[in-house]
């Protein structure tokens, strides 16, 4: 990344004239590339809480230049499992700060991830608590992150049940309002994952790439896809929002 950022312009005369060694030479298999690199602050996984401003846009989440208002992303959640008629239950519970003006509110967070044997779909139940003595506004939203091997392969895409995508690839970057279920398909595979929401959301997606240097230069390697719900929520003191997210992995017929 180092040596791709502090690549000269090549139409600096000076550099053009200089010999370089072959191990000095910075290849570009697309133009651009150093616009393109950004570090995450946190390792890229899901069912991460995010805290937001309600000004945060889709570039910012995804370039990693805004501010986390919350302290659940990288904090830790008390936990308890709880197995009952073929049903599994694992209950994560914080109680955090999330950064207002002037200070930090109190917020409680609750999640309950339900499992039974039978099925191939998992429910996450949330609740999300203000504690604190003010009516507090933010973004809320749960970060999946999901693996399907191909981001610019047509057999690979994301589909939001009725409406169209202008881009649909893995690949793509994109938001989506009221939407209540997307579904990532892979004909490849003859894989569907599906994500649905109780409260229809704002969907983000974007793709996680990093950029390496291969035989034939500089290029961007597709890793995973992230899609993120997204909820501007308002909760007067002691009000209570809850929801449910159900992930399914199923085979496609």
């Amino acid at each position: 990344h180092r040596k791709l950022l502090e690549t000269p312009d090549v139409s600096d005369d000076h550099h053009q004239s200089e010999i370089k060694s072959i191990h000095d030479v910075v290849v570009l298999k697309e133009e651009g590339l150093a616009e393109r690199i950004f570090f995450d602050w946190h390792r890229r996984t899901s069912l991460l809480d995010h805290f937001l401003d309600e000004k945060t846009t889709l570039e910012n989440f995804a370039q990693s230049s805004y501010h986390e208002l919350g302290d659940f992303v990288t904090g830790h959640f008390a936990s308890t499992v709880e197995e009952r008629l073929g049903v599994l239950r694992l209950k994560f519970g914080r109680v955090g700060q999330v950064r207002i003006q002037g200070g930090s509110a109190k917020i409680e967070l609750t999640k309950v991830i339900s499992v039974t044997d039978a099925s191939s779909e998992l429910a996450i139940d949330y609740q999300i608590k203000n504690l604190d003595g003010r009516r507090q506004h933010f973004r809320f939203g749960s970060e999946f992150d999901f693996a399907l091997l191909a981001g610019d392969a047509p057999d690979r895409f994301y589909k939001i049940p009725g409406q169209e995508l202008d881009d649909p690839r893995l690949c793509s970057i994109g938001e989506t309002h009221k939407v209540g279920e997307i579904q990532l398909l892979d004909e490849w595979l003859r894989l569907e994952v599906s994500l649905r929401v109780d409260d229809a959301a704002t969907m983000w997606r974007f793709p996680i790439e990093t950029v390496s240097q291969s035989e034939g230069g500089f290029e961007r390697v597709y890793q995973s896809s992230v899609v993120f719900p997204n909820w501007k929520l308002q909760l007067d003191p002691n009000e209570t929002w809850t929801t449910r997210v159900l992930l399914k992995v199923a085979s496609l017929n």
